[in-house]
C-alpha cells in the first residue's frame, strides 16, 4: 500500500517536530534529566525523519 501524500507530510512533520523538541530540551535544560531525555528523543526523531524520507524515495 502506498503512502498518500499527506500521510508522508504529516509523518515528515511530525518526526521534524520531535527532533526539534528534543534539541531544545537537549540544548536549554543541559546537564539535567530533561536535557538527557531532550537528546534521546532528538535522536529518535532525527531517525524517523531520515527513515521517512529513504522509506518514501524507496515507495515510488
Amino acid at each position: 500500500m502506498r503512502m498518500g501524500r499527506i500521510e508522508f507530510a504529516v509523518a515528515v512533520l511530525a518526526s521534524a517536530l520531535v527532533t526539534v523538541t528534543g534539541l531544545y530540551l537537549g540544548l536549554t535544560k543541559a546537564g539535567t534529566e530533561a536535557g538527557t531525555f531532550g537528546w534521546v528523543i532528538a535522536v529518535v526523531g532525527g531517525a524517523a525523519f531520515i527513515a521517512n524520507l529513504v522509506l518514501r524515495t524507496r515507495l515510488r
